[in-house]
């Protein structure tokens, strides 16, 4: 069926693509990398078997083709694929925890050093108006009491 054929080989071309974009995104994580590998040995496995399969319907082999269909090693080699496809996944989910984990606790960190820098400019706002408020209540009561102040000269009088 050549409906089928288009739609193996679109399908096929888009698990390359797919599988390529994995690669770049986890290749600040060789653990991934490696998960990724593995996927892709699998699924290089799986076609090569798929498309012999297929060969041998188009030579006219349809009796093998459906003995090896039958015998599931291509369910097999699927669930091969799915299998570490979960464990790529399971992975990924404990990394975006512990991402998540220490995105919150930088979160709760910067929000307490705010808070802590807040306070501290308070502080210090109130130390400097009351050191001012000294410094000026100072002055004032000098010349205050240098107002007051009569000469000698002026009392007799």
């Amino acid at each position: 069926d050549l409906n089928f054929a288009r739609k193996y080989h679109q399908a096929v071309d888009r698990i390359g693509e797919r599988l390529s974009t994995l690669r770049r995104l986890v290749s600040d994580n060789p653990g991934q990398q490696a998960k990724v590998e593995a996927i892709a040995i699998k699924v290089k496995e799986f076609r090569d078997w798929f498309d012999e399969t297929v060969g041998m319907v188009r030579a006219g082999d349809s009796a093998t083709a459906l003995t090896r269909i039958k015998n599931l090693t291509g369910k097999l080699m699927l669930d091969g694929i799915r299998t570490r496809f979960d464990d790529f996944l399971a992975e990924e989910a404990r990394l975006d925890r512990l991402r998540q984990d220490t995105l919150e606790l930088t979160w709760s960190r910067q929000a307490r050093l705010l808070a802590g820098s807040v306070v501290a400019s308070l502080a210090l706002a109130v130390g400097m108006a009351y050191l001012f408020s000294r410094g000026i209540s100072g002055r004032l009561d000098c010349v205050s009491s240098r107002s007051n102040f009569k000469p000698a000269s002026e009392e007799a009088a």
